[in-house]
């Protein structure tokens, strides 16, 4: 797990000086600790940056930017490649020479062999560029799901790219302008949805794409998505054990590393069950909770079950109100605007999990592949009785036309022009969506900088391609019945988790409601009303409605209050 960087100049502009991807590199210290790497080719029309986080052969030979033999081609790559053995006995096979025994050689050579076909072989977590010389290409690439960051910046004289929008932005001569249809699909989703980052000309490349410079052209182009229409022929039995086998196989290649290795468990079913097929491979386990002291939000009590049971190496954290001081260093790390309120906790859990271990795995993909949110279920029953209604449930909006009292008249136009519908007609179209936005654009963004500020390695065994392929042939009724979602997850976990367990759990939120009616009434106030984004955005009296509504009881207005705080600190920060 690394940060990646890198510039390419056109024509006759400056050659790419070294200096420039050093400050880049130097942007991305937190990703990658244990050491970083620049290359510049000989005609100076690219450099590439690299820091590293060394996991799998903590030698030298694992150090980037690394190249094939003659050096042609070069790779600046973030990530684990968890079939990387296999494909690396291919590879010898033909012939192919290796110096290292990382897993981000074996890319190099299978660029060597397929070109972008490449990306057909890699079983993993990835973000990467290669640099051919020969060709004079540079292809750009992310895994499947989104799970490693990859944006860039493009105009007439060069293409930026980075792990992070901050590195891009320390060599830009200006700093672009804000993208307010951003700000607005912000307001509406929690998050910025791919391709968007906030500033206009910087771009995140899409979860499942890649990008391939050429002769003075860039092309985006998909390179897999999941496929709904084809179900499978296995029985019902024959899926739970098709489901434990691919998990299985999932998690124990996501346990092969260098460094030491631990768990999240929040208590939930997904994490148990990663716990769970953990421990067969590595007994004594280390494991990692957090909680926050109010009984509906603390998931300590279940994942102390989940231990006991297990034999885990577990250890505890209490998250309180004051843990709203990290907000800044969140906001800075997060860069772009960005309020899932529960990047707080995950921050805090991956400092805790970073003094015992450098790689974490996680249940993360389970309520995405098998239906865990309660929106499947509200459609399911909403779709059977009331047609019309199920677009707003299938994709939640937290600001609607019910607050135009909030926004200034100029904000509000652009607010409406960012409302857009999908055309969901069936179960299948509710998990693609959440699957194609809030997974790579909020829950797996959550997970990247959280976890990558202290320079922790995540990992998620549900989200193993071939398991998510599988959970996509399953007929919906499998995974969310009348009564619950995850219904073929609960039948395989409930052969050895505890039923306490089993009744399942709030989710890894925070307690908003309550702490801003209380401990931070006043400091969301002074906040908000002493800001930026009032005049500009939202009225005053707004603001005021907003804050007095929440308080007094009328209304929860607990996540919207956390989303403009994170705005207010992210106009603070990034547009001085």
């Amino acid at each position: 797990m690394c940060g990646i960087a890198g510039k390419i100049v056109f024509g006759d502009e400056q050659p790419v000086g070294r200096q420039e991807i050093q400050k880049m590199n130097d942007k991305l210290q937190h990703r990658g600790p244990d050491g970083e790497g620049i290359y510049v080719s000989p005609k100076g029309n690219i450099g590439l940056g690299h820091r590293r986080l060394a996991v799998i052969d903590l030698s030298p030979a694992g150090q980037q930017p690394m190249s094939n033999e003659d050096e042609t081609v070069w790779l600046v790559f973030n990530g684990e490649i968890y079939n990387f053995q296999s494909l690396r006995s291919e590879l010898e096979k033909k012939g192919h020479k290796f110096k290292s025994k990382t897993d981000s050689e074996v890319i190099i050579h299978l660029w060597e062999d397929c070109g972008e076909r490449c990306l057909a072989f890699l079983r993993g977590m990835f973000a990467f560029a290669i640099w051919d010389e020969k060709q004079q290409k540079l292809f750009l690439a992310r895994d499947r799901v989104g799970q490693k960051p990859l944006k860039y910046y493009l105009d007439e004289q060069c293409l930026i790219f980075a792990s992070e929008l901050k590195a891009i932005l320390e060599i830009l001569p200006r700093r672009p302008a804000p993208d307010l249809e951003t700000v607005a699909q912000f307001l509406r989703f929690n998050h910025v949805p791919a391709p968007r980052t906030g500033f206009t000309k910087i771009a995140k490349l899409p979860a499942a794409h890649y990008a391939l410079w050429h002769k003075g052209r860039l092309v985006v182009k998909r390179y897999w998505q999941l496929d709904f229409k084809r179900k499978t022929e296995f029985s019902y039995q024959e899926s739970k054990g098709e489901i434990l086998r691919l998990l299985r196989e999932s998690v124990k290649m996501q346990l092969v590393s260098d460094v030491p290795l631990g768990v999240f468990l929040s208590g939930g079913i997904d994490s148990s069950t990663v716990v769970v097929l953990a421990s067969e491979f590595q007994p004594k386990l280390k494991t990692f909770t957090i909680g926050f002291g109010e009984r509906d939000f603390d998931e300590r009590p279940l994942a102390r079950l989940v231990s006991q049971k297990f034999g885990t190496d577990h250890t505890e954290l209490e998250v309180k109100p004051d843990a709203i001081d990290a907000l800044p260093k969140l906001i800075y790390h997060y860069e772009e605007p960005y309020a899932d309120s529960s990047a707080l906790p995950t921050f805090y859990l991956s400092q805790l999990a970073r003094d015992q271990v450098i790689v974490a795995l996680n249940g993360d993909g389970g309520d995405e592949a098998f239906g865990g949110y309660r929106r499947y279920l509200y459609w399911r029953w909403l779709h059977r009785f009331r047609k019309n209604f199920y677009r707003q449930i299938a994709s939640y909006r937290y600001f609607d036309r019910r607050f135009d009292y909030l926004f200034t008249s100029d904000f509000l136009e652009i607010f409406d022009r960012s409302v857009s519908e999908e055309n969901l007609q069936n179960l299948d179209d509710v998990f693609n969506l959440s699957f194609n936005t809030f997974l790579p654009d909020d829950l797996l963004v959550k997970v990247d900088i959280a976890s990558m500020v202290f320079g922790l390695e995540a990992r998620s065994p549900f989200l193993d391609h071939q398991l998510l392929e599988f959970s996509a042939s399953l007929p919906p009724s499998w995974k969310v019945g009348w009564s619950g979602g995850k219904k073929i997850i609960r039948d395989i976990a409930g052969q050895f988790l505890p039923p306490e367990v089993m009744k399942g759990k709030r989710g890894f939120e925070l307690p908003v409601d309550d702490w801003f009616r209380n401990d931070l009434f006043e400091w969301a106030r002074d906040l908000l009303l002493g800001g930026k984004i009032k005049g500009s955005y939202f009225r005053v009296d707004g603001l005021e409605r907003l804050l007095m509504e929440h308080r007094g009881g009328y209304r929860n207005h607990g996540q919207r209050l956390w989303m403009l705080t994170c705005l207010e600190s992210w106009q603070r920060q990034f547009l001085k």
